[in-house]
């Protein structure tokens, strides 16, 4: 069976977790203020705070930012659904724009025509680590008096016009859950030039309780995981998502630990501050190979297959490899397929959502619909070698759509 992922651990790491417990600095200590000043000379800003959660860094910065109950927030209709939930619980109005076919980030095309008088913000997604169109949204931004948010969850270490994303915006949010290229066992980063708005964020995160336990928690399920995916019983519990019955089983254990891990705010670690610096260190290396890996996909097929594409994609990384289920085909219909042919393709809620459902008129976003019926995750992790890619192609050849087919685009 090849998985679809693998968690990041660096050597060293439980030396640290030990050392951190035995010296009682799981909690306090100087590695958090020394990993928010490294991240923010690698992204390219004057200041950077860290946060419990990338959707925690968004939360804080809609405060900090003084939008209102009744505020507009402009957004992607294909990108993670808690985003979307966070902005309305908040009181403002999520205004969707549908997506791009090619890239699967928002249609710069389509923003202008969703700006209003109640239009205060635009969140700005590098959906799977791919930049969006950041000069024309910053356009837009400037000719309406809109601030802009870059959504990095998917993008650390990317680039767009020869500077990082999360430099762009006013300022922007970074996740540092288990799947991500940078991988602090939980937490994020918010990124800005504007003093005033890290202050703000400071004073604010200052007041969350601190939660040492559910770092370790975080580490313990993480290396769990680790050993379910490589041990025996791995392909008999993927198996068991060939069927409807046993996929439900699965997502509902999944998302059940999950959200049980993530819990309420809380203030980011010393020791998540130690394991961020040491993945930092390592990111370019990481992102430089997962690039060897997704290379290597566009090679291995026989017939072309339809890829995640865009004018702004030099700066790139790979937070996942994504194809089309060819047409006719639903993406769990091809995800049971696979897992037949030993090849794990993961859950739906690991890619994102079709938020358009969140929407008063769910038709104005066909392609954000389209992609959340036709958009897979392929197997991507640190040193996935090209036999392996061989043999996903090989597995999967006839499932996914071709490069140049016409089904499902405008």
């Amino acid at each position: 069976m090849i998985r679809r992922r693998a968690s990041r651990f660096y050597r060293g790491l439980l030396k640290d977790v030990i050392q951190a417990a035995r010296k009682r600095q799981i909690v306090q200590g100087a590695h958090v203020a020394a990993f928010e000043e490294t991240f923010a000379a690698f992204v390219g800003t004057r200041y950077a705070a860290a946060v419990c959660s990338g959707t925690h860094g968004l939360d804080l910065l809609l405060d900090a930012m003084d939008l209102k109950e009744g505020d507009g927030v402009i957004l992607p209709a294909y990108t993670f659904q808690g985003v979307v939930e966070l902005i309305r619980g908040k009181g403002l109005i999520p205004q969707l724009v549908d997506i791009e076919f090619d890239s699967l980030n928002m249609n710069p095309d389509l923003i202008e025509e969703k700006i209003d008088p109640r239009t205060r913000a635009i969140v700005a997604t590098h959906l799977f680590g791919l930049p969006c169109h950041l000069g024309k949204i910053r356009e837009l931004a400037v000719r309406h008096g809109l601030r802009v948010i870059e959504d990095c969850a998917h993008s650390a270490g990317a680039a767009y016009g020869g500077r990082k994303t999360g430099a762009w915006g006013d300022a922007a949010f970074f996740s540092f859950e288990l799947s991500k290229p940078l991988n602090a066992f939980g937490g994020g980063m918010i990124t800005t030039d504007d003093r005033n708005l890290v202050d703000r964020v400071k004073e604010k995160v200052a007041h969350y309780p601190a939660a040492g336990s559910k770092i370790l928690t975080k580490i313990g399920v993480a290396y769990l995981e680790s050993l379910v995916v490589s041990s025996p019983l791995f392909p008999l519990i993927a198996y068991g998502l060939a069927s409807e019955t046993g996929q439900r089983m699965i997502r509902g254990l999944y998302l059940s630990i999950q959200g049980g891990i993530r819990g309420e705010y809380s203030r980011f670690t010393n020791l998540q501050g130690r394991i961020g610096l040491q993945q930092l260190e390592h990111l370019e290396d990481r992102n430089r190979d997962r690039d060897r890996v997704a290379r290597a996909y566009r090679s291995a097929f026989s017939e072309p297959h339809w890829r995640q594409v865009s004018p702004t994609e030099a700066g790139r990384v790979f937070h996942f490899y994504v194809a089309r289920a060819r047409g006719g085909a639903t993406v769990e219909e091809v995800r049971r397929a696979g897992v037949r042919r030993g090849v794990d393709l993961g859950i739906g809620e690991e890619l994102t959502h079709d938020c358009s459902f969140l929407s008063e008129n769910p038709g104005e976003y066909p392609q954000a619909s389209r992609a959340f019926q036709t958009v897979l995750q392929l197997p991507l992790y640190d040193g996935m070698t090209e036999a392996d890619v061989q043999r996903v192609a090989g597995r999967l050849a006839g499932w996914l759509l071709a490069e140049n087919a016409k089904e499902n685009r405008p």
